[in-house]
């Protein structure tokens, strides 16, 4: 199994993430005026009130850099210890093209974003559900890519998604992690249906999906969590010794 060492690879994932940050910064900045000026015919129209058109307004400019800032800020911040820096040394591999492809799909959302706010109103009408559509799609791509991974990764607090019990128990990881990577798997290939049928109905999709296939994590981490700890506390006969033994 390849192995990098984890603040080699974080350093990595950071980078792309700033690289990132950086492009839609300088998008934004471009972007600017001819979204002020949007704004400014929406409070004319009475689209949009004064006072509280600026919101919209800093929402669209600044809402996908956000995301990055946020990774970059926690990576920074938040201690990891030793344990988990070996089991991310072997998890970095699958981690680093995926987050590649998110500060892909990050930076063509700002820009759908813009062309969003700036495209005239036929324009607008014509090329919006296009647009939506490959974007949702890419997001859909990208967590069945997750899906596949996630049963793989070792065992650990940032490497897939814990639960108390999992995290205790190589089996109850294992277990919990192949049904989250099935809940994710059919969930990306029903959004990926949707981004083109119906793209607005993605994101709720989406949402309630991860919801379901978390609380199923959950579950299926306590009872192979209970079920090992019966088994290990179960009083042993003499076969059951010569069995384990």
């Amino acid at each position: 199994m390849e192995y990098v060492e984890y603040y080699k690879g974080k350093r990595k994932i950071r980078l792309f993430h700033s690289i990132g940050l950086v492009v839609m910064l300088v998008i934004s900045f471009i972007a600017y005026p001819y979204v002020d000026a949007t704004f400014i015919d929406a409070v004319k129209r009475g689209t949009f009130d004064a006072d509280t058109v600026w919101y919209a307004k800093y929402f669209m400019l600044f809402a996908m850099p956000i995301m990055p800032a946020t990774l970059i800020f926690l990576s920074l911040i938040i201690p990891v210890s030793d344990a988990e820096k070996a089991a991310q040394g072997l998890n970095l591999p699958r981690f680093i093209p995926i987050n590649m492809m998110l500060v892909f799909i990050l930076v063509v959302g700002h820009i759908g974003m813009q062309l969003f706010v700036t495209l005239p109103k036929d324009m607008f009408h014509q090329y919006a559900e296009s647009i939506s559509s490959v974007l949702y799609a890419l997001m859909a791509l990208l967590m069945l890519w997750v899906a596949n991974i996630t049963a793989k990764n070792t065992k650990s607090l940032w490497s897939g998604f814990p639960t108390p019990w999992n995290q205790k128990s190589e089996l109850a990881w294992e277990k919990s992690q192949r049904f989250m990577g099935f809940g994710l798997a059919i969930n990306s290939l029903i959004c990926l249906v949707m981004a083109f049928i119906w793209p607005m109905s993605v994101l709720y999709i989406f949402c309630t999906g991860m919801a379901i296939a978390y609380g199923g994590c959950f579950i299926v981490s306590y009872y192979a969590y209970k079920q090992e700890q019966h088994y290990l506390n179960k009083p042993l006969q003499q076969g059951d010794k010569n069995d384990r033994n």
